[in-house]
């Protein structure tokens, strides 16, 4: 209703309903269902979210276009008159971002933010587009939906016997149990020990997140994340690393992004013949089937299709973890060092941090 404008049913709709283009008005004509179905709109509409594509439609600060949240809500304080119905396109410069325009110095981490959104290539001009928050991979989830309907809040309150008859580890059995009982080492408890300062999530670009259980395994999916990988010849020799910090909404954007990063390394130094190994299947099946799902990481998707198709004989292929510890330990250093920028670091010479792991990875 919101995006296809060319759609037969749309367009019978809104020239039935909606002449004036306000849905929330035209829900108040028309059939028993109709007015059944608008009920549910401003449910509809506050879970919509934005891709950003040449910014034309978007409201810069009221719209939901960071990470499933708006940019209003992130900061305090007036606006200048007019400022507030600055589009996303006020702020776009040559395929970038660029905020000095804004009456006011965002922060940093409200910087960074920003910057995750992925922007289409220069030589593209597809519209804004909308997708819902209620979909995963594209497809609609239903349970999602029943549980915003219900207000619906993961409890730590059930029977825990089944974690100790489970077929696994005792130190994940041990960690399941913690978690069941709200007793992780979070800022929440260390706080109320009054062994931290604060209790609030200090990866989170929301100030005001406490960081208990439910923050730690579930809601923390806005947070500073560290990419890495490395390439090595036909003989599994070193030829080089990169490790880069940035912020990411989904711990698929982050894999996304670190094979896309990879893509643009080989096409900056030429080679072909590669095959990259990634630990996601999720992320090589997202860039290797031709759906096109638009989310928060179609342009990321698209820009390592595009790099794939430029390219001599690229493979991507899946590689378990445990043989691919390198470019994990390089990426957890990464994220970890307070003196690392977000800017990419080329690492020519294999480093004394992951000697003990480079030789037993499996060579390509």
């Amino acid at each position: 209703m919101l995006h296809q404008d060319e759609n037969l049913a749309v367009r019978v709709l809104k020239d039935k309903y909606s002449k004036s283009n306000n849905m929330f008005r035209a829900f108040q004509y028309g059939s028993h269902l109709w007015k059944a179905m608008g009920k549910m709109w401003s449910l509809f509409r506050s879970n919509v979210s934005w891709g950003i594509g040449n910014g034309d439609c978007v409201n810069l600060w009221e719209d939901k276009w960071i990470g499933g949240t708006s940019l209003r809500s992130l900061i305090h304080g007036p606006l200048l008159e007019g400022e507030s119905d600055f589009l996303v396109s006020h702020c776009m410069n040559n395929g970038g971002w660029d905020f000095s325009s804004l009456s006011f110095h965002l922060p940093q981490s409200v910087i960074q933010m920003c910057r995750a959104v992925p922007l289409q290539d220069q030589v593209a001009h597809q519209e804004d587009f909308v997708f819902s928050d209620f979909a995963i991979n594209g497809k609609f989830c239903f349970k999602k939906v029943m549980a915003v309907l219900r207000n619906v809040k993961p409890s730590l309150e059930h029977s825990w016997n089944w974690i100790w008859k489970s077929d696994t580890i005792p130190k994940i059995k041990f960690f399941l149990w913690l978690a069941f009982h709200d007793r992780l080492p979070h800022k929440c408890a260390l706080f109320v020990r009054h062994l931290c300062p604060s209790n609030t999530c200090a990866c989170c670009y929301n100030d005001n997140a406490p960081e208990d259980s439910i923050h730690v395994l579930r809601d923390s999916v806005d947070r500073v994340a560290g990419i890495a990988g490395i390439v090595r010849d036909h003989m599994g020799n070193w030829v080089l690393g990169y490790q880069q910090k940035c912020y990411i909404h989904s711990v698929l954007m982050g894999e996304l992004q670190a094979i896309c990063t990879t893509l643009q390394i080989i096409e900056e130094r030429r080679w072909s013949r590669v095959i990259i190994n990634s630990d996601s299947q999720q992320a090589i099946n997202r860039i290797l089937q031709g759906d096109e799902i638009k989310d928060a990481n179609f342009w990321i998707v698209k820009k390592c299709r595009d790099l794939c198709t430029r390219m001599t004989d690229i493979r991507l292929e899946f590689e378990a973890r445990k043989t691919n510890r390198v470019a994990d330990r390089l990426a957890k250093l990464c994220r970890t060092d307070v003196l690392s920028n977000f800017n990419i670091c080329i690492i020519e010479q294999a480093p004394e941090s992951v000697s003990d792991v480079l030789m037993e990875d499996r060579p390509p």
